[in-house]
């Protein structure tokens, strides 16, 4: 017989849901990509949004990235994890659809010997 003896370290969680750009409707489908801790996965939410990333050893700083399945909207959360058994819920995390512009150039336009 083999006996073994595992010691495991502090873990915590970290939860949430994300919704379509009108802030409503759970997205079905998104890729979520949970970066931190030492470590990064990736997972695809269900019919009603909800996302879940467990067993992660603490304490850690974390990034949750989340993008529809055409590219065309992006969701971003930052986190800190320290409390042994915790499970951190983010909220919703609504999709931005909106494109990117440009809003401004420093210096402006004709700027010589900057």
């Amino acid at each position: 017989m083999l006996t073994l003896d595992m010691t495991f370290g502090p873990i915590a969680a970290v939860t949430g849901i994300i919704l379509e750009p009108d802030g409503i409707t759970p997205a079905e489908g998104v890729g979520v990509v949970f970066t931190g801790c030492g470590k990064s996965f990736t997972l695809a939410t269900e019919a009603d949004g909800v996302f879940h990333f467990g067993n992660l050893p603490i304490p850690c700083n974390y990034q949750i990235y989340a993008e529809n399945g055409s590219g065309t909207a992006i969701a971003k959360y930052s986190g800190s994890l320290t409390v042994n058994g915790e499970v951190q819920d983010t909220g919703a995390l609504v999709l931005d659809d909106q494109p990117i512009r440009l809003l401004s150039i420093n210096p402006g336009a004709g700027t010589l010997n900057v």
